[in-house]
């Protein structure tokens, strides 16, 4: 059993010492107050939304984008990646953005920056093994893309990063 000294009671005395004169002279409403009070200072927040890149993109292992990103404004702002693997963009309108729409709006997060990558999935060949996720291009362009930022444009700044084309 530890011995306990003089010498290691002495910051536990001054500690409660301190909080009672401050107590009993009133000080210590006030302080609360003013510490409770205060807003707290925020960090922005970059909402990355996307498909499976971003999903895998949290990996390190992978020298994952996600993850480079979070290593590099780890001391200045929060990354928070929404990535959803095999989603094309339709599926992301009908169940996806729902969710992140009520999750903007009741303020659960106020991202200064909002990243969209979609479009990987929804090129998927017509006749190939995922042929259920071919989104048509002109589809994504003019119709899908432009219904996600009409939703999502009021809460910040915005980014969007497409596929390549090639």
């Amino acid at each position: 059993m530890p011995r306990v000294t003089l010498c290691s009671l002495v910051p536990i005395v001054v500690a409660f010492a301190a909080v009672y004169f401050a107590s009993h002279l009133g000080v210590w409403e006030q302080a609360v107050q003013t510490i409770c009070s205060k807003p707290a200072a925020t960090r922005p927040t970059l909402l990355l939304l996307g498909d499976s890149l971003t999903e895998q993109g949290v990996d390190p292992n992978k020298s994952g984008w996600v993850a480079l990103l979070q290593n590099r404004y780890q001391r200045s702002a929060d990354v928070l990646p929404r990535g959803l693997s095999g989603y094309n963009t339709k599926w992301f309108i009908e169940f996806a953005l729902p969710v992140i729409k009520r999750e903007l709006s009741s303020g659960g997060i106020s991202p200064s920056l909002i990243t969209l990558w979609l479009g990987a999935n929804d090129a998927a060949l017509t006749d190939g093994p995922s042929s259920r996720q071919h989104v048509h291009g002109n589809t994504f362009q003019w119709i899908l893309t432009p219904r996600i930022w009409r939703r999502l444009s009021s809460h910040c700044g915005r980014a969007l990063r497409t596929p390549t084309c090639s």
